[in-house]
């Protein structure tokens, strides 16, 4: 991934010094292809390292940079007051259904609109939901990790630092179906590639998440189902242009969150037939797919 965005560099180069300390720019520029694949030419690195030392954020010792302290314990104390803002009762019951109303239904334009909002309320639902936080997840094909891109990483990581432990079942078996949905860095997933007579939902158009007592669909439109299928059809991994030509198609895509705890038990039923019981620890504490 080619990244010319100073503010996208600098994201990562304080996500990376947030991680490890005392990093040198060659670390960084190693580092930040390692970790994200990222191509950043040295002098881009010495620009962006220059800019955050002017505005606080980094400190440099000799050849070496360091988040600044006393930025780290501002950045606490906001993030804080952020956590105070977003989870509590009101704003989570803006998103998910209340014990008054058991259904809330939106509907975007792109799958790029919708894609952003689901990681929002996948996101809510986890940190709603009682201990264990056991997730499952069904998807015909998983499109969504396509593109990887910052917001999609930062997605991952909080989510699964909210949730104990994820199951998803891919509708499908192609080849591009298990290299895009193998994640080994995800310690919590498991996931299962089903045949035909072992999906969740018969009909492509229908992707579902469940935590807790919260079901969550969402539902395609024939002509973007058709779409993706043809795109996992090929032979080659799809390109950067055909992903984004489909992300941002003009389409109407619906999402419906409900509060049911009889058809989340229905799923995790289904669910079962596949894993076995799902309140057993994964094996090692181990990404899988089966």
């Amino acid at each position: 991934m080619l990244l010319s965005n100073q503010q996208q560099l600098e994201d990562l180069i304080v996500l990376l010094l947030a991680k490890k300390e005392r990093r040198s720019a060659l670390q960084i520029q190693q580092a930040l292809k390692k970790k994200y694949d990222v191509c950043a030419t040295i002098q881009g690195i010495y620009r962006v390292l220059r800019s955050l030392q002017k505005t606080g954020v980094v400190v440099k010792e000799k050849q070496l940079y360091s988040l600044n302290m006393s930025w780290v314990l501002t950045m606490g104390d906001l993030a804080n007051q952020m956590e105070q803002v977003y989870f509590q009762e009101h704003h989570l019951y803006q998103l998910l259904p209340d014990p008054m109303q058991k259904k809330r239904k939106w509907h975007f334009r792109t799958l790029y609109k919708a894609a952003d909002f689901w990681g929002q309320l996948l996101v809510a639902m986890a940190y709603a939901a009682p201990s264990p936080r056991i997730a499952l997840n069904y998807s015909p094909h998983i499109w969504y990790e396509l593109l990887v891109t910052r917001k999609e990483q930062q997605f991952v990581h909080s989510y699964h630092k909210l949730i104990d432990r994820e199951y998803v079942i891919v509708g499908h078996r192609t080849k591009y179906d298990k290299e895009s949905g193998f994640l080994p860095d995800r310690e919590t997933e498991v996931i299962y590639y089903a045949q035909p007579e072992e999906r969740i939902e018969k009909n492509d158009a229908h992707y579902i998440d469940v935590i807790g007592e919260y079901v969550f669909r969402v539902t395609l439109p024939n002509d973007i189902v058709e779409r993706i299928h043809a795109l996992y059809q090929k032979e080659t991994a799809p390109t950067t242009h055909e992903i984004l030509s489909l992300l941002q198609a003009r389409t109407r895509v619906r999402i419906q969150v409900t509060h049911d705890p009889a058809k989340a038990r229905l799923y995790y039923k289904k669910f079962e037939k596949i894993f076995g019981p799902l309140d057993k620890p994964l094996l090692e504490g181990k990404n899988m797919a089966l």
